[in-house]
């Protein structure tokens, strides 16, 4: 993962990326650590954005960041077991020449 840690129990490294199953009717936070990654450069999260696509909700409360640890919430998702949704983090560093960095992980949905 190149030196940034999802956060939270469940998840497992495969070979398309770090992987977390979720029930349809969980509401659940989500955190990337960037510690390890920002400090290969000055300045620190300006920015936060996360894209999640059709099938799965941001929900309440809105995506934060504290430090270098960016937070989002996620209810729902497809009701077909086994379907995934790729969720990214783009993030903005300060400074006078700002970096764009980019996290993914992925959440396989389940019936539990």
């Amino acid at each position: 993962m190149m030196g940034t840690t999802i956060k939270g129990q469940g998840f497992i490294s495969t070979k398309d990326g770090e992987e977390i199953i979720k029930d349809t009717l969980e509401t659940l936070d989500y955190n990337i650590d960037w510690t390890k990654r920002l400090a290969n450069f000055s300045g620190v999260i300006d920015t936060s954005v996360w894209t999640i696509p059709t099938g799965i909700t941001q929900a309440t409360p809105i995506p934060s960041f504290s430090g270098a640890i960016t937070t989002i919430f996620l209810s729902g998702g497809s009701a077909t077991v086994g379907d995934k949704h790729t969720i990214r983090n783009t993030i903005t560093t300060t400074g006078a020449s700002p970096r764009i960095l980019i996290q993914s992980f992925i959440i396989e949905m389940a019936a539990r």
